[in-house]
């Protein structure tokens, strides 16, 4: 039996156990190599601001590191004076989702606003 190393997730979501004996195909050039970590000052509400995605994103979460609501979106023009849709993360909430492709170089963008009264919260932000 291998000394066990850990599980990937394939394509289809198939969990695969990784161990010193096998032979995965892996690419590492489309991966990350580490995680980054990024923060985004919200300094005026009611104001949008955008964060840009690194190429070759593949994961990413971000919360509001105090405790108000945030609100988000992936197009412009909406977190500002909210305009549907938008997206709120409560506060005290991440938001975190895998298998994303950002792999152009202009990668994603994220959109992000708040209240007034909580102008100068900064929104924490890990991709890899």
């Amino acid at each position: 039996m291998s000394e066990y190393i850990g599980i990937i997730r394939d394509s289809t979501g198939k969990d695969l156990v990784l161990g010193t004996d096998n032979k995965l195909p892996i690419s590492r050039q489309s991966y990350p190599s580490r995680a980054t970590h990024r923060n985004v000052t919200l300094t005026n509400g009611d104001t949008e601001y955008s964060f840009t995605f690194p190429q070759n994103t593949n994961q990413f979460m971000f919360q509001n590191r105090s405790a108000n609501a945030i609100r988000y979106a992936f197009e412009g023009g909406k977190v500002a004076t909210p305009t549907a849709p938008y997206f709120t993360l409560k506060g005290g909430a991440v938001y975190s989702i895998t298998n994303v492709n950002f792999s152009e170089a202009s990668g994603g963008i994220l959109y992000l606003g708040i209240a007034p009264a909580n102008s100068g919260d900064v929104v924490e932000i890990e991709t890899w």
